[in-house]
């Protein structure tokens, strides 16, 4: 049912995946996903609002985002929780589509939200 609603919404989404093999390197999965996301921003994107985690993991994105954005920036980062931005809520629904179909062999869920989806972008 949410993968409908989502299918319906007037946007497009990408998901970056990247690998890692231990808890210690998902942050530097994370590092490379981010980077490669703000590589491909359209020109124009001013805020880039990230999910709101545990404080430290929040402030090596910011460190991250604004070695990122470049000098003078031309983008602002900022994390939000769910709660304070519903946007992100769209965001978990699609990935965890991705993520199920990508674990488990198949593009079922996938399918479902093709219209809305721009791109899954994987590591190698």
């Amino acid at each position: 049912m949410l993968l409908e609603q989502v299918a319906k919404l007037p946007l497009c989404a990408r998901v970056y995946a990247c690998r890692f093999d231990g808890p210690k390197r998902k942050e530097r999965a994370r590092g490379r996903a981010l980077a490669w996301m703000v590589a491909e921003l359209e020109y124009g994107v001013r805020h880039v609002v990230l999910d709101r985690r545990e404080e430290h993991r929040d402030a090596c994105d910011r460190r991250l985002m604004i070695g990122l954005a470049g000098r003078p920036p031309r983008f602002a980062a900022m994390h939000r929780s769910s709660a304070e931005e519903p946007l992100l809520w769209v965001a978990d629904i699609v990935v965890s589509a991705v993520a199920g179909d990508l674990a488990y062999g198949g593009d079922k869920q996938i399918e479902r939200i093709k219209d809305v989806l721009e791109a899954v972008n994987c590591e190698p």
